[in-house]
C-alpha cells in the first residue's frame, strides 16, 4: 500500500473516531430540564409620584421534579428589532429604569411538581419621579431540585429554565403621546415568492404604545391577494421599533401594493403604502421553457402543414 494511500485511511479513522463518539454521546446524553408557567407576561402599573402600586405574578412548576425558584429585577435596553440586553440594577444609567423601584416576595421559593404560587411585585415611584414611562423586567428562574437517587446514572445535563415579565410602569404628570408610522418597505423587485416586508414605528413621546394591525396585499386591479398580522408589539418611548415579517407563497408575478394600518390600544391609527414586483426567477424560468417549447411545437406544426400544403 502506498503512503498516500495510508494517510488517506489514517485520516479517515482519526474523522470516524473524533466525530462517531461525540454523536453517541449527544443521543445518550439524559436531560433533567426544569419547567415553568408564568403569566401574565406584561403587567401596566400607572402610578402617581410618590406612590405605589401592587400587582401578582403567577407561577406553576410544571415539571415532573421539585424546582428551586429565584425572581429578580434586570434593566434592560432594546434595539429596534426588539432584541433585549439586560443589566443589573443600577450597573448602567438607564433612563427609563424602573428595576430599582420594584418589591418582590417571595424571592426564592421551593415548588413541588405541579404546585403554583404567587409572586406579589410592589412598585413605589419616588416623590421627584420623572413623569412618563418607567420599565424593568422580572425573572422567574427554575433550577430541578435533583435527589441523588434521581441523577441519571450515564451522561447528563441538569438546565435551568427562566420565563420574563414586562413591567410598563408610568408615571402620572405631563405624558406626551407621540408617534408615527415612519416607513413600510418593500424591496422594489423581488425575485422570489417571499417577499420581506418591514414596518418602523417611531415613538418621540414619554409613554409606551401597545400596537398591534395588518398588513394587506392587492394585486394591480385592486382585489386582495393575502394579507399579514401584525401581533401585538410594545412601542417604548424615545426609540424606533422595526416589525419585519415576509409574505410567503405570493401570487406567481405581477405589479402589488402593501397597505399597513397600525393602531394603539388607546385608539390611535397610523397607515402606510407602497408598491412593489414580484418577479421570480425559478417560475419564470418555468414559464419562459414552457412559452419556448410551445412556440416550438407550433412552429413544428405549421412547418408540417405548411409542407403538406406545398405537396398538394
Amino acid at each position: 500500500m502506498s503512503l498516500k494511500r495510508i494517510r488517506a485511511a489514517v485520516a479517515v479513522l482519526l474523522l470516524f473516531l473524533l466525530l462517531f463518539p461525540q454523536q453517541v454521546m449527544a443521543e445518550d446524553v439524559e436531560q433533567v430540564k426544569a419547567s415553568l408557567r408564568v403569566y401574565p407576561v406584561k403587567i401596566e402599573m400607572p402610578v402617581e409620584a410618590g406612590e405605589g402600586r401592587s400587582a401578582r405574578i403567577n407561577v406553576e412548576n410544571t415539571a415532573e421534579l421539585p424546582a428551586e425558584i429565584i425572581v429578580y429585577a434586570r434593566d434592560f435596553i432594546r434595539d429596534e428589532q426588539g432584541n433585549y440586553t439586560f443589566y443589573e440594577p443600577g450597573e448602567r444609567d438607564i433612563s427609563m429604569s424602573a428595576a430599582s423601584w420594584l418589591t418582590l416576595s417571595p424571592q426564592e421559593v421551593e415548588l413541588l411538581p405541579g404546585q403554583p404560587c404567587t409572586v406579589e411585585v410592589e412598585l413605589s415611584a419616588p416623590e421627584n419621579a420623572e413623569p412618563g414611562g418607567h420599565y424593568t423586567m422580572v425573572f422567574v428562574e427554575a433550577a430541578p431540585k435533583v435527589k441523588e437517587q434521581d441523577i441519571p446514572a450515564g451522561p447528563h445535563i441538569i438546565s435551568n429554565v427562566r420565563s420574563g415579565v414586562l413591567i410598563l410602569g408610568t408615571v402620572a404628570g405631563e405624558l406626551h403621546r407621540l408617534g408615527s408610522l415612519e416607513s413600510l418597505t418593500v424591496p422594489r423587485f423581488n425575485f422570489s415568492r417571499q417577499v420581506p416586508v418591514t414596518v418602523t414605528f417611531e415613538n418621540e413621546g414619554n409613554v409606551h404604545f401597545d400596537l398591534a394591525g395588518l398588513i394587506n396585499f392587492e394585486d394591480w386591479q385592486g382585489r386582495r391577494v393575502g394579507s399579514l398580522s401584525i401581533a401585538e408589539r410594545t412601542s417604548l418611548p424615545d426609540s424606533r421599533l422595526e416589525i419585519r415579517q415576509v409574505w410567503e407563497q405570493t401570487p406567481l408575478m405581477g405589479k402589488f401594493t402593501a397597505s399597513a394600518r397600525v393602531v394603539s390600544r388607546d385608539g390611535e391609527e397610523w397607515v402606510e403604502n407602497c408598491s412593489f414586483w414580484v418577479l421570480p426567477l425559478k417560475e419564470g424560468s418555468y414559464l419562459l421553457g414552457l412559452v419556448i417549447l410551445l412556440a416550438g411545437v407550433w412552429y413544428m406544426l405549421t412547418r408540417k402543414f405548411q409542407f403538406r400544403i406545398e405537396r398538394r
